[in-house]
């Protein structure tokens, strides 16, 4: 009897370890969008108002909202038609990715886990080369080309991300962070679980800067090529 109680024990230990952790209580304001995270109007934001801290001024000590780069992100996300991920958990575990670089155009990238299948979701922009007649013959002539596919990868893939985000701690990282410049590509990554959203903006200008949140980043820009 002792023995079996034991087993029980270690079983609901397992069971709750392997639970979201309860941090985030999503608002289900029907106002903002439906149950599947699409807005009900055009220009809202994409990220809870009060989480985007100004991360570019002085003003950040003061509490004053970073509108620039909140209106910059939720206007590429809505673009794409992209889902709103803090008002309603819709179902399906998500890390997406939102990546506006300098020099080439935004891409979002979402891992999704759908029914115990895990996709890689590309949405966005792409530079190619295109070429184009002209009087002097052929030129050639980069252009933005809109992509969109979801494609099936590894399962093991969710688990190297669960990993690295408990690893590296993002869920306790702050949402923003203060810069006095902003030159190189931008990222938001956000976290939708069951009992938990969590997102971090971080503006990155090298290759040593934030390497807790780039080892992610990395992590999910690494599997468009798996």
């Amino acid at each position: 009897m002792k023995l079996m109680c034991f087993y029980s024990f270690i079983i609901s230990l397992f069971l709750l370890s392997c639970t979201d952790e309860v941090v985030y209580e999503y608002p289900n304001n029907n106002n903002i969008t439906n149950i599947n995270g699409m807005p009900k109007k055009r220009g809202l934001s994409y990220f809870p108002v009060s989480w985007f801290i100004d991360s570019s001024t002085q003003n950040h000590s003061n509490g004053i909202i970073d509108s620039v780069n909140l209106k910059l992100f939720s206007k590429a996300l809505a673009k794409v038609g992209e889902p709103i991920l803090y008002n309603y958990y819709t179902g399906i575990q998500v890390v997406r990715l939102t990546w506006i670089r300098p020099k080439h155009p935004f891409l979002v990238l979402s891992v999704e886990n759908i029914d115990n299948k895990l996709y890689l979701k590309e949405n966005g922009y792409e530079s190619v080369n295109e070429i184009v007649k002209s009087s002097t013959g052929k030129d050639s002539t980069i252009i933005e080309k809109r992509i969109y596919q979801r494609k099936l990868i590894d399962y093991q893939n969710m688990v190297k991300i669960k990993k690295l985000i408990k690893k590296n701690k993002i869920n306790d990282m702050s949402p923003t962070k203060y810069s006095s410049s902003c030159e190189g590509a931008k990222f938001v990554i956000e976290i939708h679980q069951r009992t938990n959203y969590h997102l971090v903006f971080r503006c990155i200008s090298n290759e040593i800067e934030e390497p807790e949140l780039m080892e992610l980043c990395n992590l999910i820009i690494n599997l468009r090529k798996s």
